[in-house]
């Protein structure tokens, strides 16, 4: 998953890259089940958010890349130590195993990422993850 955004303060500009995506597991997301993807800074503050559905993500698929809505511009030294949380609202009954990636390409060229493998989110016991950008 990647975010897009263009801005011309200083900070993060993420921008679509191939390789930035989600692969689904061996349980597939339902086309009904919301998806929130939120970017933080290292004191909590918002920097990026997407909600969405995306559609179905069908098993052993790769999905991406997807944008981001650009909400606080800050700088790579912010969004370090920062993190990222993915949380499902699923319609009914839905658990999905997933990988995930964040590439968030800094104004000053650097390049910071946030990805985890062999999540899984559903609709009662683990409904959203946190894991930090480095």
């Amino acid at each position: 998953m990647i975010a897009s955004g263009t801005n011309t303060s200083k900070g993060f500009k993420v921008s679509q890259r191939e390789g930035n995506q989600i692969r689904t597991n061996d349980e597939d997301k339902d086309h009904d089940t919301d998806v929130t993807i939120e970017v933080r800074d290292k004191v909590g503050h918002l920097a990026a958010r997407a909600s969405n559905t995306f559609g179905q993500f069908d098993d052993q698929t790769s999905s991406g890349p997807y944008q981001l809505e650009i909400l606080n511009r800050v700088d790579s030294a912010a969004l370090e130590g920062g993190n990222v949380l993915i949380r499902v609202d699923p319609k009914g009954d839905d658990t999905w195993r997933f990988n995930f990636i964040v590439e968030l390409h800094m104004d000053d060229g650097s390049v910071l990422t946030a990805s985890a493998d062999g999540l899984e989110v559903n609709e009662s016991t683990e409904r959203q993850q946190v894991f930090g950008i480095v």
